[in-house]
């Protein structure tokens, strides 16, 4: 049967650990020494070796063997039958116990009775609790005593990933040992070896990504590993790698905050929109965005950035490049701002409107909250590149005709509303009946229309950011939009306007005003009132 590569490439003596130095080399002088402790606790992340080297441990103190070749003497041998008994499983002085699983007081009292038998095949008797946190706070209770005066022959080894849970009173009990998250370049090097001891040959760039979202645990970068080499034959590229994982490329992410620093959010939610069709999920865009904005922090300050971003020598030429065109205090607002949305996307079943809002206000917003122009020019250059494959299509509005929402024939899921590449074209208002009449209930429709509108398509929310209801009659709904939120009304027409319908109590004609052109609107409606007090009349200017 297959055995995963991190059971099968499971260290079998110490000079075979990773990143764990510094505890190799005080276990290693106390086996010599002779001075063991007889209860250690082992605290770090997952994936850093505590459970393997306790089993290393267990076997040193039961080893009756040397390695071949060795200067002196070295425990343990990885040779003899204790090594090999413990390596298998079998080894009956070996007693691991699940804390997950077995937290009660009455499994702590049967542990309590078994350490008074002695060794039966080798030397001690070596107890490893492993996630010991789980264990009741009666069960620590009655581990106390034995945990600080077992019998010669027995040694307790305790791991855990949250110390901070375990009393006081067994901490002082035990000697204390942190391991560290493995550096990057050893779980590179030992890719690198697995890779040429299974014939597989692997890009570099693809080693890279790798033990980057291993982030320091080698149990996990060989899972990924396993993961990516899957079915595959011939060389494993930096793309097999990114379609395992179910991640974007670096390059990506440089685009997405272009169309920040450029207040493009238009070609961000085009971005956003191919990756979630190609079946990109938005959480892990999210958590690799917000890594992206981190390395331009490192960049910002690090005259090389290539000592401390894993990352292949063009993306770091990119990184350094676009982080001095990026304000610092835009790079402080995106990862501020990323980091809430990711929070609130945890528990969210739509991910994706959050991204996309994130989206939104960061190319729309300012750090200090003050919205800001959109470059329509650029945005409307880069979106006719990026839609010029379909512009055999019909245009939106038409298509919205029949079926009145916001998907259309073009988009079935109902997600990518397009917007429009003509210029919106001003009506004047007609005064057809008294805009006064329904200045108390605006609000409220709108209020109907934006929640209808967002339930229907996402990119609607373009909507409730850039346009404000002004005034509406029997027959007229007049709207003041920004630029990007004029184009999307004006190529959405058709449903835009049957949504006012449906909540305004009849078709009514929709009449978008720029902020420009409202503000020349009330000048001249403060004129007509200025020349009807000094007249004696009623003057309107048209």
């Amino acid at each position: 049967m297959y055995k995963v590569l991190y059971r099968a490439y499971r260290p079998e003596v110490f000079s075979d650990m990773l990143g764990q130095e510094h505890i190799v080399k005080i276990l290693k002088n106390q086996i010599k020494a002779g001075t063991v402790n007889h209860a250690y606790l082992f605290c770090g992340t997952r994936g850093t070796g505590k459970t393997t080297v306790a089993r290393l441990l267990a076997k040193a103190v039961n080893c009756t063997g040397s390695m071949p070749d060795a200067a002196e003497d070295e425990r343990p041998c990885g040779q003899c039958e204790s090594c090999r008994a413990i390596a298998a499983g079998n080894f009956m002085d070996l007693i691991e116990i699940d804390a997950a699983s077995n937290n009660g007081v009455d499994e702590i009292r049967e542990l309590r009775e078994s350490v008074n038998y002695p060794p039966v095949a080798g030397k001690k008797k070596v107890y490893i609790i492993d996630e010991v946190h789980m264990l009741s706070q009666a069960a620590f209770n009655a581990l106390l005593k034995t945990l600080e005066e077992p019998p010669e022959s027995v040694m307790f080894i305790l791991c855990t990933t949250e110390p901070e849970k375990l009393p006081a009173t067994v901490l002082s009990r035990c000697m204390r040992m942190d391991f560290r998250r493995v550096p990057e370049e050893q779980l590179a090097d030992r890719v690198r070896k697995i890779c040429i001891d299974r014939n597989i040959v692997m890009e570099e760039s693809a080693v890279r990504i790798i033990v980057s979202a291993a982030d320091g645990s080698a149990r996990d970068c060989l899972t990924i590993l396993d993961q990516c080499i899957s079915g595959r034959s011939g060389m494993v590229t930096r793309d097999d790698v990114l379609d395992a994982l179910g991640t974007v490329g670096e390059e990506i992410y440089t685009q997405l905050t272009e169309q920040v620093n450029d207040n493009d959010p238009a070609s961000g939610l085009l971005i956003i929109d191919k990756l979630i069709r190609e079946g990109k999920d938005s959480r892990q865009i999210l958590q690799g965005w917000m890594s992206h904005f981190r390395n331009l922090l490192m960049a910002k300050f690090i005259s090389n950035p290539g000592d401390i971003l894993a990352m292949s020598a063009e993306n770091i030429e990119r990184i350094s490049g676009q982080a001095q065109r990026t304000e610092l205090s835009v790079i402080n607002n995106a990862i501020i701002e990323i980091a809430r949305t990711i929070s609130e996307a945890k528990t969210s079943n739509q991910p994706r409107v959050l991204l996309e809002i994130c989206m939104v206000k960061l190319a729309t917003t300012t750090p200090d909250g003050r919205a800001v122009s959109i470059n329509m020019k650029r945005a409307e250059r880069k979106m006719q590149q990026q839609t010029a494959a379909e512009s055999s299509r019909p245009a939106a509005a038409d298509a919205y005709t029949d079926n009145s929402t916001y998907g259309g024939a073009g988009d079935p899921a109902g997600q990518t509303a397009q917007i429009s590449e003509e210029p919106i074209v001003r009506e004047p208002v007609q005064q057809t009946a008294d805009y006064d009449m329904y200045e108390d209930e605006i609000d409220a429709i709108w209020a109907e229309i934006i929640e209808d509108g967002e339930s229907q398509t996402d990119t609607f929310t373009l909507v409730r950011t850039g346009a404000v209801p002004i005034k509406m009659n029997d027959t007229e709904f007049v709207i003041k939009v920004s630029g990007l939120a004029g184009r999307y009304l004006e190529k959405n027409r058709v449903p835009m306007e049957n949504l006012i319908a449906k909540y305004a109590g009849g078709p009514h004609k929709m009449i978008l005003r720029s902020e420009d052109e409202e503000s020349e609107e009330d000048d001249l409606a403060a004129v007509a009132d200025r020349a009807s007090q000094l007249l004696g009349t009623k003057v309107e200017i048209r």
